[in-house]
């Protein structure tokens, strides 16, 4: 094996040169700090709609409620939010390693990896499923089973990690993978409460069917 020229790597030694790293003082990285718990924003107003269905009646019907909150969902979590990052990562400085071949390489494989997720499920579900229908009660005949979520309960949320992480290591950013840090923590928040009211959603209707039959016969 080759030896690594110790000259050939930069990075941070001290809190000074940290600082360069990670300015704890840019706009973006606040403005991103708070773009990142839009998910567990809009999970409240979906509970509340579960509740209420204030939004369908506002809009008329289901269908419409669930597309018009989908619009500023779409904006701020997937769009807003990630071009806040790109913007955070590429005005701080790269660490620079004798290996950013080898990463540029796995970059691109965890890309297609976590895109590969990100659409199948978003195939799988379609725009309104996508953007939790089942709030509005529009629910699939079952809960969905196979690709991808044979692989993992949250394929989109799996493919978006796996992506963020993907642009992190293509960049070698030290204030790209602190953020992340933070945003995992919402993701595990946002995954707990949609994975619970999923579950609990599909079993109350499999309650009332069993009810329903039960009373036919």
């Amino acid at each position: 094996m080759a030896e690594v020229n110790p000259s050939s790597w930069s990075y941070p030694t001290s809190f000074k040169e940290l600082y360069t790293y990670v300015n704890i003082y840019d706009t973006n990285i606040h403005i991103f700090l708070v773009l990142m718990w839009a998910p567990v924003f809009f999970n409240v107003i979906l509970r509340t709609e579960h509740r209420t269905r204030f939004l369908t009646k506002l809009f008329g019907s289901p269908e419409l409620a669930c597309v018009a909150l989908s619009i500023p969902q779409f904006l701020f979590i997937t769009i807003f939010r990630f071009i806040c990052f790109t913007k955070i990562v590429t005005a701080h400085p790269r660490i620079e390693t004798p290996f950013n071949e080898y990463l540029e390489y796995l970059e691109t494989g965890l890309w297609l990896i976590g895109t590969t997720l990100v659409l199948s499920s978003s195939y799988r579900l379609g725009w309104i499923g996508l953007w939790h229908g089942d709030h509005f009660g529009i629910l699939f005949s079952e809960k969905l089973t196979g690709f991808p979520f044979d692989v993992c309960d949250h394929p989109m949320y799996t493919g978006s990690k796996i992506n963020y992480i993907a642009y992190i290591i293509g960049n070698r950013s030290i204030v790209g993978a602190l953020l992340f840090c933070v945003l995992l923590l919402v993701y595990v928040v946002n995954e707990g409460l949609e994975g619970r009211f999923t579950e609990m959603i599909y079993a109350e209707r499999a309650a009332s069917k069993a009810n329903g039959s039960k009373k036919v016969k």
